[in-house]
């Protein structure tokens, strides 16, 4: 990921950018997102930045043992006969590789691959950070649901009796909704900084604007990368609670 001082520094003055711009397309997609609870939501919200932006490539999303893969061309859905995409990091690494010809981004539960060519090669490269910025956001909300499943896992009634003792889904509870109330707070600083820059009550100077806009998504970028980080922590911390309880006949 890039360092802070560098990541978008590509951006330039987004009051005279068409509405249709990639930068425009993926924000207002991140908006959406964060009111987003299910994922059948998420990946309409994904089917229609592809079409907006008419991207080459697939993605394939992984959560709750559910397996959704997608190819497209030109923004729309094709079919495909080939491998089926294996699952992208097993960790919550997240890893960008860069080929000659496409770009994949590979995390905990999205794998998003994208083709280059001569249309749409310079466009990727020069805004790959803020694409991360907006898959970020969909793990983000993978997590919040794979966290939800965990905490309505029935449980027989010894099993129960275990987790009751541990204080184990009381917990769990508590610490979602400390998360819940995290993800509520980062989207109110998001529509104030970075949306309310979208349509400006008034004209601001670009270099200011180019400021502001950098300075806001980067603080942005930092506080859903903190609140991805603690998901996931308390994600793997259940998952292994949960299978230690489920060992109990």
């Amino acid at each position: 990921m890039a360092h802070p001082e560098s990541f978008y520094h590509h951006i330039y003055d987004w009051q005279a950018m068409p509405r249709d711009s990639l930068l425009s397309i993926l924000l207002k997609s991140c908006h959406r997102i964060m009111n987003t609870s299910n994922i059948r939501d998420v990946c309409t919200l994904i089917d229609q930045v592809i079409l907006q932006l008419r991207l080459d490539g697939y993605y394939r999303l992984e959560v709750c043992s559910h397996v959704h893969i997608e190819h497209f061309q030109n923004g729309r859905q094709v079919s495909y006969h080939g491998l089926r995409p294996q699952k992208g990091s097993e960790n919550r690494t997240i890893k960008i590789v860069e080929l000659e010809h496409a770009i994949i981004f590979k995390m905990h539960f999205i794998q998003l691959y994208l083709s280059k060519h001569q249309e749409s090669a310079d466009l990727i490269d020069e805004n790959k950070d803020v694409l991360l910025l907006w898959l970020m956001h969909l793990e983000s909300v993978c997590l919040q649901v794979s966290l939800e499943e965990l905490i309505n896992q029935p449980l027989s009634s010894q099993q129960q009796d275990h987790a009751d003792n541990l204080n184990f889904r009381s917990d769990l509870e508590a610490n979602s909704e400390h998360l819940s109330h995290q993800k509520t707070q980062m989207y109110q600083t998001f529509n104030e900084r970075v949306m309310s820059l979208l349509t400006p009550a008034e004209r601001i100077q670009p270099s200011k604007y180019h400021q502001l806009l950098i300075n806001a998504l980067t603080i942005h970028q930092e506080q859903l990368s903190d609140l991805i980080k603690q998901q996931y922590g308390l994600f793997i911390s259940a998952k292994r609670v949960f299978a230690s309880i489920k060992e109990i006949s």
